[in-house]
């Protein structure tokens, strides 16, 4: 007989396996005779007889080992103290840019927040620039201080007295003439400025058929209107006519921050979006088609012919200084309100009848064309491919000119992208705090139970090595993300170019949904599969088929959803499939810790046992969640800012830009 064998000595000793193995397993229970008799008493009945000498005494040796101290507790630190450190820049900065945009949207009700990180990082003379003074809450008296810094500015004088809608300064022709001499605007904007109260449409649209389809106009003050169109006129003539708005575009864009990331283009845009137009202009367009109705109801035709003048000098000044689509649109409809009458007046009056024809009709027949226009490629291409963003502005942008610049699919990529790693940054935040409730819930469901079966399954938690924890943390949460990360990037499952408008990003959503219920089964799975190989002397069981099959069911689910892309007639029993899946997974969760709770003592005995060997796995990819948060926010950065279709500019997106260009070519084949 070998002396030298373990388990021999042990015979030879006395001591049986068995009973070596009770005394390992209740020994730590010597504080409380009554649980340690009790646990003996459990054991010794739960102790399957086909066991051998051998598993017994290694079993026993396994609970014989040192209790793992606070390694679980120390491991719980690192990753809530990593997982903060390395989501918090990304979360927070997320979270700034959105109150800084709620607090530009709507500075009355959120004036408080008025000065976030956005106005923080600007100079005082900047944000005196970008905002005025905001301590005032709108009007002229806010822009006053931005004046008062540059008195000698005409550029800063007009935007404080024009601040105030429908009025301007008594001295402000005055004081134009002294800033900016040879500068027409400050009369084109007298003229326009309450034009209104003294001439209006009788009703917009309303014609009146006896007068030949005139517009019928309500003077209230001839006089008055008289001298609006002499301003008209005056105006229209001078040297030069530079209202300033783009060259201010210009220059505030110069100031704002520029982007890196989605979150921070927010508050950019709703500020280029809330910076103030003039459409004024709209009254200069009726002031010319009164005007050309006057001279030719009074056969006027030297007064046509100024008016006709002043008419082409200033619709292509203002063309010409257009930067936006907005300011553009706006030519558009003053050279639409006003180009019928003058037509007509031409006509009577025989002064350039056809030109003026001419233009009238190209402006209408592109009015009509634009109508039925629609470039069908491009609405297809943005709905499938587009972000939600580029999916429902660029067909409404396009549809303002005939021929828009083309957009490929390799140019909807990057904002479709940017918001998918956007997206993911999102739900991995989400799936963080998901997954910690399930660890409280593992907690909780563990201090539901009794005080023995709680003590048992920490001792029992003894006979987990090293190896089974790598098994658990390999197959439970490192293989899951593999799988995840290969699908979404290493293969077209990922539908990575598909945008919302279709899918309603119903395969990243989905494969980030499978992942986390494969974290949450998988772990489980495989620590159930290591106890049986560490307490099969128990009477544990291997998973059955209904595991396997919960553990599957994620990935099934996946694959579903991504078959189900691009849409078609598989489409909504892919979606239900992969939607049953996902539910057969968590169903099967649900019901497993339910049977550790409410099961009978020996099913919750193995439960609590393998929950604990199971937390340390979920705080990894927790931990795994946290690193996703950083890598989607650097794929969401790179992605941005190679997206030349969205980059923002004084004339809003570089799209808009170029949509902006296309529509003044159009209007000047319009009035050549």
């Amino acid at each position: 007989m070998a002396l030298g064998n373990r388990h021999s000595f042990c015979w030879i000793a006395g001591v049986l396996p068995r009973d070596r193995f009770l005394d390992a397993a209740a020994e730590p229970l010597t504080d409380n005779a009554e649980l340690q008799l009790a646990a003996r008493r459990q054991l010794d009945t739960e102790l399957s007889p086909e066991v051998g000498e051998e598993e017994l005494a290694g079993a026993a040796e396994r609970l014989g080992r040192q209790a793992p101290g606070r390694w679980r507790w120390i491991w719980a630190a690192l990753v809530l103290v990593a997982s903060v450190a390395m989501m918090f820049g990304p979360l927070w900065k997320g979270a700034m840019a959105w109150l800084e945009a709620r607090a530009q949207m709507a500075p009355l009700v959120f004036a408080s927040e008025s000065r976030l990180s956005f106005h923080e990082s600007l100079s005082k003379e900047d944000r005196l620039l970008l905002f005025g003074d905001e301590s005032v809450p709108e009007g002229s008296g806010r822009w006053l201080p931005l004046w008062e810094s540059d008195p000698e500015n005409p550029m800063f004088y007009l935007e404080y007295a024009t601040a105030d809608y429908g009025t301007i300064p008594e001295d402000f022709l005055e004081v134009g003439e002294r800033l900016d001499p040879g500068n027409g605007w400050f009369a084109l904007k007298a003229a326009a400025t309450g034009a209104r109260d003294v001439l209006e449409r009788e009703g917009p649209g309303r014609r009146d058929r006896e007068a030949r389809g005139k517009t019928v106009w309500i003077v209230n003050d001839e006089s008055d209107v008289a001298r609006r169109i002499e301003l008209v006129k005056q105006g229209a003539m001078a040297e030069r006519i530079e209202s300033y708005h783009g060259r201010l575009a210009e220059l505030r864009f110069s100031k704002l921050p520029r982007p890196g990331e989605f979150a921070e283009s927010i508050p950019i845009m709703v500020y280029l979006a809330s910076m103030r137009i003039d459409v004024d202009e709209q009254r200069l367009a009726e002031l010319f088609a009164f005007e050309a109705g006057r001279c030719e109801r009074e056969g006027d035709r030297e007064a046509f012919r100024e008016l006709a003048t002043a008419w082409d000098r200033l619709f292509r000044a203002r063309l010409e200084a257009a930067r936006t689509l907005v300011e553009t649109l706006i030519v558009n409809a003053g050279m639409g309100l006003s180009l019928p009458e003058m037509s007509s007046a031409a006509e009577s009056l025989e002064v350039d009848a056809a030109m003026w024809k001419s233009r009238a009709d190209r402006w209408q027949a592109r009015k009509d064309t634009l109508k039925t226009a629609s470039d069908a490629d491009l609405e297809e291409r943005t709905a499938r491919y587009g972000s939600m963003l580029t999916s429902f502005s660029l067909p409404s942008i396009s549809r303002q000119v005939l021929d828009p610049p083309q957009v490929t699919r390799a140019d909807l990529l990057p904002a479709t992208r940017v918001e998918q790693a956007l997206l993911g940054r999102m739900m991995s935040g989400a799936g963080w705090l998901l997954l910690g409730l399930f660890g409280l819930a593992s907690l909780s469901v563990v201090g539901m139970q009794a005080p023995l079966t709680r003590r048992m399954a920490k001792v029992l938690g003894r006979a987990f090595a090293l190896r089974d924890a790598l098994w658990i943390g390999g197959a439970g949460v490192l293989l899951p993300l593999a799988i995840y990360l290969v699908m979404r990037y290493a293969t077209p499952l990922g539908r990575m170019e598909w945008g919302p408008r279709l899918t309603m990003y119903a395969v990243p959503v989905s494969h980030f949904v499978g992942l986390l219920l494969m974290w949450i089964v998988w772990p489980v799975v495989v620590a159930e599969r290591r106890a049986v190989h560490g307490l099969g002397v128990l009477g544990w069981k291997r998973p059955g088929w209904w595991a396997w099959s919960a553990a599957v069911a994620p990935l099934a689910g996946m694959l579903c959803f991504s078959f189900a892309v691009p849409p078609g007639s598989t489409t909504v029993p892919l979606g239900v499939a992969g939607i049953a899946c996902g539910a057969w997974s968590l169903v099967w969760f649900l019901g497993h810790a339910g049977r550790g709770v409410f099961g009978a003592a020996r099913i919750r005995l193995q439960r609590g046992t393998v929950a604990r060997a199971v937390r340390p796995a979920w705080l990894g990819a927790m931990l795994s969640l946290a690193l996703l948060v950083v890598f989607f926010h650097a794929e969401e950065r790179r992605w941005f800012a190679q997206d030349d279709l969205l980059k923002l500019g004084p004339g809003f997106t570089a799209y808009e830009a170029e949509v902006t260009e296309q529509l003044k070519r159009e209007l000047r084949e319009v009035i050549e």
